[in-house]
């Protein structure tokens, strides 16, 4: 969604309560048949309903606004393991294809690629998109961690470990 579909959302919720919370009056004092409200009563409860309305858009529009289908990728190749210690069960070559899966197949993601061996940082590779080849260490290099970034944050979006042979 974009900021300007948010803020037609808001203004349209803050409209409708604004409506909404002036009829009110009028609507309670003939249910009740007695007198036709004043005009103070009608203005105070426009800004009641005006504020409770931007609020109530505010949150609706921030409840509707979509998750970066890119924060969500999952490394699909090379197959690895969340656990560390299972590591030796995923032999790869050095040079390996890097790709992952989103929500959206439509989006293309832009990623920063780190590897890791011996706890320390191999390489970090920038502006990487799926499907592209890296090396991740020398070969019979052993256990390696395989980690993918949103460029320019510290999210890290997806981790693997495998064994280079």
């Amino acid at each position: 969604m974009s900021d300007s579909q948010a803020q037609i959302i808001v203004a349209v919720i803050a409209a409708l309560g604004a409506i909404i919370a002036a009829v009110t009056p009028s609507i309670i004092a003939k249910s009740h048949k007695g007198a036709p409200p004043k005009i103070p009563t009608i203005v105070l409860s426009g800004v009641v309903g005006l504020i409770v309305g931007i609020g109530v858009g505010v949150l609706v529009a921030f409840l509707l606004r979509p998750v970066d289908p890119c924060s969500r990728a999952k490394i699909d190749s090379p197959q690895g393991t969340r656990e560390r210690r299972n590591a030796a069960a995923y032999v790869v070559s050095s040079d390996v294809k890097i790709s992952w899966v989103t929500s959206d197949p439509a989006v293309r993601c832009v990623m920063t690629v780190q590897y890791y061996q011996s706890n320390q940082v191999g390489k970090t590779y920038e502006n990487v998109v799926s499907g592209d080849t890296i090396n991740i260490g020398a070969p019979d290099s052993g256990e390696t961690e395989i980690k993918i970034w949103i460029p320019d944050t510290e999210i890290i979006v997806d981790d693997i470990w495998v064994w280079v042979k």
